[in-house]
């Protein structure tokens, strides 16, 4: 099952146990897409914080938790739109 994942376009935390809904299907899991902006920016009256910090402390975390469940694959992708 290979999942889209952007936590901070849902307002979501991202924590340890994130994807514990989807160990439900016994299938196994990749991430096809994620990322974390390059600039803080406001969307639908909430703020996120982005930058190089930001994005480096996201990865770290989202990689160590993917490892943790044997994730197939991981693609870090985020679009720009200038």
């Amino acid at each position: 099952m290979a999942l889209s994942v952007y936590p901070y376009s849902a307002q979501a935390k991202f924590s340890d146990d994130y994807f514990d809904d989807f160990k439900v299907y016994q299938e196994p899991l990749a991430i096809s897409e994620t990322g974390w902006p390059a600039e803080t920016f406001k969307m639908c009256g909430y703020t996120t914080e982005g930058g190089q910090e930001a994005q480096a402390a996201y990865l770290q975390d989202i990689l160590r938790v993917a490892n943790q469940n044997k994730f197939i694959f991981f693609i870090n992708w985020v679009s720009v739109t200038t």
